[in-house]
């Protein structure tokens, strides 16, 4: 059970990290600014979590006796689906709207 709860607040919390804190903002919106890929991905719980949970998982962090590449798909899979839970439990990314505002404003000077 121990091994489960740190996997799934580790990915959480990396996530979390990426998608939503402040200290990664200026990340967020520098790779947003490149393309509507890196957009999607910078924002969006689900898809960062399939990455972060796949990351997890191929160093062996996720709880699983498969190979290396199997615990990868299996540990995104589960990350996505608890990240884009927990986002919609949350009402979504307030992040998003504050920095596309502000990116707007400082981009009509």
């Amino acid at each position: 059970m121990g091994a489960w709860l740190m996997w799934g607040l580790g990915g959480i919390g990396l996530t979390y990290f990426i998608v939503e804190s402040a200290l990664c903002a200026v990340v967020r919106v520098a790779m947003a600014k490149r393309s509507m890929l890196l957009l999607v991905l910078m924002y969006c719980y689900s898809c960062m979590g399939f990455w972060v949970g796949a990351a997890l998982g191929s160093c062996g962090a996720f709880p699983s006796d498969a190979q290396w590449y199997v615990q990868a798909v299996q540990s995104g899979f589960c990350l996505m689906a608890v990240t884009g839970s927990w986002a919609v439990w949350k009402g979504g990314n307030p992040a998003y709207a504050l920095e596309q505002k502000t990116d707007d404003e400082t981009t009509e000077r």
